[in-house]
Formats: structure tokens, sequence, C-alpha cells
């Protein structure tokens, strides 16, 4: 009998964790950081396993629930930004190296 037969037989195996908790993390303004089952530091609510699924980064967290964005009747702007889409810095169409610019939802 080989080694592997006999480690084989040794071997109870492994079961599969179960319980995940799915995880949205925010910002303080609300803006989705990422989605996660790990333990991480900073805020966070968990959410439903479609949800995780989604993986929408074009929702918000407001009073500890998530908030589908009306982008049709929702007051909305292109701002300066650090990160978000680079674009050419005369006109935004145009992906390129150039200036950041994040969108900005008024309420």
């Amino acid at each position: 009998m080989s080694n592997f037969w006999k480690i084989n037989k040794q071997h109870q195996g492994v079961e599969a964790k179960t319980d995940w908790q799915y995880r949205l993390y925010y910002d303080d303004d609300g803006k989705v950081v990422k989605y996660s089952t790990d333990n991480e530091p900073g805020k966070y609510i968990v959410i439903s396993k479609s949800d995780y699924a989604q993986g929408r980064y074009d929702v918000r967290v407001k009073n500890g629930q998530i908030e589908h964005l009306n982008k049709i009747t929702q007051y909305r702007k292109l701002i300066p930004s650090n990160q978000g889409i680079e674009t050419a810095v005369d006109d935004v169409t145009i992906v390129t190296q150039g200036q950041h610019w994040e969108m900005k939802y008024y309420d």
C-alpha cells in the first residue's frame, strides 16, 4: 500500500464554512468602499447574499440601510477628485491621462 492511501485513510476532511457574513464597507459620506466577507476595520453593514453578489458601487448607506440612488430625479455633478475615472482635462468624454473625476450626488 502506498503512502497516499495511508494518508487518505487518516484524513478526516474539512467542512466548508456555510455561515458567511456579507458586509458592505462604507466611508463617512455613505459611499461604498468595498464588499467583503472578512472581518476588517472600518464602518460596515451586514447585507444579504443577493446584494453582495450584485456588488453595486452606485448605492449609498444611509441610516444603516442601502439606498439605491434614483439617477433620473437626483441632482448630480462631476467634480475633480484624486480618485475615480481619469479623463482628458479639457474633454471628459476621452478616457486618458489628465484629470480624475468623481460623481457627486445632491439630495
